[in-house]
């Protein structure tokens, strides 16, 4: 979506106009839709429609209960150097993206104290706390219950030290009602008998569940749209042109088409997007890698880990085990640097029961990340016809039916299921 430009003309194709045009086609943008679809709202989607292209399609598929802490955190500072080196595993920087993100980083170094990382913590215990709840019952209508389940989660750790440095965060979840648990080798044998028994200690969340295919789940969502009479155009939206009481989108092939409301849940797109109505957040694209590994004859891994000290996690797939590595700092569109995935395989042979990787099943996409870490959800403080649901870093397809449920209940009237006031993009003005 480069080079967009606000437009003030346009021929909008009547054929298309709808209640609602919802922009992505995203695990955010499809359960905003089958939530409208309910409110019987005509709807209609604008994406691309390349499902390996969306965050969504090549995350760990991890429904997680515990993710409350965003990565801008004071952590970060005793890590630093060895960050801004290149040195760590957990990040990764490409320097000749720098202007990109830029804005981005000195907002988020901002946010980087005790202070914001707590109040940030008690923002999200709320909109995590709900996030199974909301996938479950969307996965239901759309007839994929089958693909979620509650198998719980690991947080493992290689060493005792590394343990402990954990203390404030394992206090912060207790006090937040995070259910977890300390296991140690023992338990954590017992939990998941195919992993190497490398890891002294670790944090079990019996609440956290997960999805089998995160591609497949987010295609069954896409199915079950089509199926209730919606509309997907595969076509980018170039600008937008909000009135009183509507809003116009222009698309990149030069139509246009109107909805009384549209909703911006463009991943890493999205503030490209706003930029000319006035919306400019500190914004960038945290990039993340996977790739399949061959599980071996009579191993499985139960539910999804992470490794810690070694910055990957790992969720099994049918008959491979996808492996995920931390971030990378690039544009969207840079191409791609394959480092941190090694660095994950190489650990990850020593600890997974895991043989060759699969042909072709490296991947790399983008996920849409604020400078706090909190995702922008609500309507457009100056466009009340606009709505926002983007911007969710990590937690996107943990959250991702639950904002759908939010943004049909604000184009309804109604009162959203959660807070979300500490979503509002005006924190950025």
């Amino acid at each position: 979506m480069s080079g967009m430009t606000a437009a003030t003309t346009g021929i909008v194709d009547a054929r298309h106009s709808a209640d609602v045009v919802v922009i992505g086609a995203g695990i955010v943008g499809l359960s905003a839709a089958l939530e409208l679809q309910q409110r019987a709202r005509k709807v209609v989607i604008i994406d691309p429609d390349l499902p390996r292209a969306r965050a969504s399609f090549g995350n760990e598929g991890v429904i997680s209960r515990g993710s409350i802490f965003t990565v801008a955190g004071p952590a970060i500072w005793g890590k630093a150097l060895r960050y801004l080196l290149n040195r760590d595993s957990a990040l990764r920087i490409r320097y000749s993206a720098f202007p990109y993100f830029a804005r981005w980083l000195t907002h988020f170094l901002s946010c980087c104290n005790e202070s914001r990382w707590r109040k940030s913590a008690a923002a999200l215990n709320p909109f995590v706390g709900a996030a199974y709840d909301h996938h479950a019952r969307l996965a239901g209508y759309a007839g994929a219950a089958n693909l979620v389940k509650r198998q719980g989660y690991l947080r493992l750790f290689r060493h005792e030290r590394t343990f402990n440095s954990t203390a404030r965060e394992r206090d912060m979840l207790s006090a937040a009602g995070v259910r977890n648990s300390l296991v140690r080798k023992p338990e954590i044998r017992d939990l998941e008998p195919s992993l190497a028994d490398r890891f002294s200690h670790g944090l079990f969340f019996p609440d956290t569940g997960c999805v089998d295919s995160p591609g497949r789940l987010v295609e069954l969502y896409r199915q079950a749209f089509c199926a209730h009479g919606g509309t997907l155009i595969g076509a980018r939206a170039r600008a937008l042109e909000p009135s009183p009481s509507a809003v116009a989108v222009h698309l990149d092939s030069g139509n246009s088409l109107r909805g009384t409301h549209a909703v911006v849940a463009a991943g890493v797109w999205s503030s490209e997007l706003i930029a000319p109505l006035g919306y400019r957040i500190p914004f960038t694209a945290e990039r993340g890698y996977h790739v399949h590994l061959a599980l071996r004859p009579g191993a499985r891994l139960n539910r999804p880990i992470l490794d810690t000290e070694m910055n990957y996690g790992a969720a099994q797939m049918g008959d491979s085990i996808r492996l995920c590595t931390g971030i990378e700092l690039a544009r969207p569109d840079d191409a791609p640097d394959y480092t941190q995935l090694k660095l994950a395989m190489r650990a990850a042979r020593l600890i997974l029961p895991v043989g060759a990787a699969l042909h072709d099943s490296e991947w790399v996409g983008s996920r849409p990340s604020t400078a706090d870490g909190l995702p922008i959800i609500g309507r457009a403080p100056r466009h009340p016809q606009l709505l926002f649901a983007f911007g969710h870093g990590h937690i996107g397809f943990s959250t991702g039916p639950l904002t759908g449920r939010i943004i049909g209940a604000l184009v309804a009237d109604e009162a959203p299921p959660v807070p979300i006031s500490p979503f509002a993009i005006g924190r950025f003005a």
